[in-house]
């Protein structure tokens, strides 16, 4: 959304001797430093009501930041799990970006879900047995020596790679049969793995199985078009560190840290002349609380709930406490 505003947040009041008549020239004194920076958030979900907090603390959730190294783009052509991604959820895929950076050059490149790359969940098979069985968004589908879609069974043509990939072709066809397979979810195969797609964006498909010659991995990054085989490919995201899985996320108030002020909270904003060297003005306030505003209600789904945030900039003691440490700064990209 947007609506940000800004504020120097400064304040200040004029000395006026007895005898004076107005206001007078160089008598004018700042009092107060208090810059603040209203933001709009485009989600309204558990990290950003729990980060809109000051000191505030989560029976269910613990959001942590992540830079997660992919590989190079022949890595991604068959999928690259989050290392915390789980079939609960605990990547906040909401906050994921993925990047790609040319090998000769030096500024990544974002990519764009499901144009650049897509986000699914995988079934892995490995010389499987007809007593196997997967259960895939709450239908469950078992190894047999004959493929029946109308029974959700899946052929196991034997061990060895081959065998494999002919599950794994079988156990797709299962799963995206629009009569008896798993609603609203897709499936492909690809060198005995299983790739399927989501019934709900954003949130892993429940797959669980009990057999050892099933591998699952959730949250995986699947490349699409667009990234070369020698890219560099790296994702940032939070992730929910204890995921326990509640039907509701608690957050509560709490004492203030010193590990709950941001170092500074920036708003780029892109001039509309581009001939500029830098075309942008920058807007920055420094070690920062927040201060939320009421949520707007009502709010029948999380994504029509309005959530503003006042973010308010604080002097930090061991740098100084007078106007040369002001927590604010403004950058104007212009020659």
């Amino acid at each position: 959304m947007g609506g940000t505003e800004f504020s120097w947040g400064l304040e200040s009041f004029d000395i006026q001797p007895d005898g004076s008549l107005g206001l007078i020239k160089n008598h004018r004194v700042v009092n107060s430093c208090k810059p603040t920076m209203k933001v709009n958030l485009f989600e309204f979900t558990a990290n950003n009501m729990l980060y809109s907090v000051p000191g505030g603390n989560s029976a269910d959730q613990t959001p942590l930041f992540v830079d997660q190294y992919l590989g190079v783009g022949t890595s991604t052509v068959n999928g690259v799990g989050l290392t915390y991604g789980t079939v609960g959820g605990a990547v906040d895929e909401s906050s994921l970006a993925v990047w790609k950076t040319v090998v000769s050059g030096l500024v990544p490149t974002k990519l764009t879900l499901d144009t650049h790359y897509a986000m699914v969940d995988t079934i892995t098979l490995l010389s499987g047995t007809t007593s196997d069985a997967v259960v895939v968004g709450g239908t469950t589908y078992t190894a047999g020596t004959t493929e029946s879609l109308s029974t959700n069974q899946f052929i196991v043509a034997g061990a060895g790679t081959t065998g494999d990939y002919a599950a794994a072709t079988s156990l797709a066809a299962c799963i995206t049969n629009a009569t008896y397979g798993t609603t609203d979810v897709d499936a492909s195969s690809s060198a005995g793995v299983v790739y399927c797609t989501r019934a709900t964006a954003g949130t892993p498909t429940v797959i669980t199985t009990a057999d050892t010659t099933i591998t699952l991995d959730f949250q995986v990054v699947l490349e699409i078009t667009g990234i070369a085989d020698t890219d560099i490919v790296s994702a940032q995201y939070v992730y929910d560190s204890t995921d326990s899985g509640d039907a509701y996320t608690v957050i509560t108030p709490g004492n203030i840290l010193d590990g709950d002020y941001w170092t500074n909270v920036t708003l780029v904003c892109e001039l509309s002349n581009q001939s500029y060297t830098n075309p942008y003005i920058v807007y920055q306030i420094k070690n920062c609380l927040p201060a939320p505003d009421p949520v707007t209600i009502p709010g029948e789904f999380p994504g029509t709930t309005v959530m503003s945030v006042l973010y308010e900039g604080t002097f930090d003691p061991a740098d100084g406490l007078t106007m040369d440490y002001a927590p604010v700064e403004a950058w104007i990209g212009i020659s």
